[in-house]
């Protein structure tokens, strides 16, 4: 890869995270719905995985936040959301940071397909990255995107 082609996806990518922060910002909440919206899964989608009602995905969501949930539980919801549990002390003053591992794994799969998009392709070089970004940021609101990246299991009604 080129390096004018690496710093276009890396310019992209930050112009995207903005608009991922946006989209996934959850607040007073347990790491398992943080998780769960930086992946843009549904409880439903989670529960299903879990072979679980979807209230009771939620329960576990709610015990999970005040601290009532065993490890055996969260190792389960940490399996069905595809991601691994790991229990571990960070220093205190961490919280509000950017989801970066998240928004990694799902800036990967957006570029890859805005990549190979004909809106991309035919971007002058000098806004290809504000192209990558736009077309990404397309991509990531759009729920038929979404349900072929199984991201959600919602349908429109």
């Amino acid at each position: 890869m080129s390096k004018e082609n690496e710093e276009v996806i890396e310019g992209a990518y930050w112009l995207w995270l903005r608009e991922y922060m946006a989209a996934t910002k959850v607040l007073n909440c347990g790491s398992l719905k943080k998780a769960r919206h930086a992946l843009f899964r549904t409880a439903a989608s989670v529960a299903q995985e879990m072979n679980i009602s979807q209230a009771a995905y939620a329960e576990i969501e709610k015990n999970e936040s005040s601290g009532r949930v065993r490890m055996v539980t969260l190792a389960k919801a940490a399996e069905a959301l595809g991601c691994d549990l790991v229990y571990f002390i960070v220093p205190k003053n961490t919280e509000g940071q950017p989801p970066q591992d998240f928004a990694r794994l799902i800036w990967n799969q957006l570029r890859s397909d805005a990549e190979v998009s004909e809106r991309f392709q035919k971007a002058s070089s000098v806004v290809k990255t504000r192209t990558l970004a736009a077309v990404a940021v397309e991509l990531m609101r759009s729920p038929a995107y979404r349900r072929r990246k199984k991201w959600t299991t919602r349908r429109r009604t």
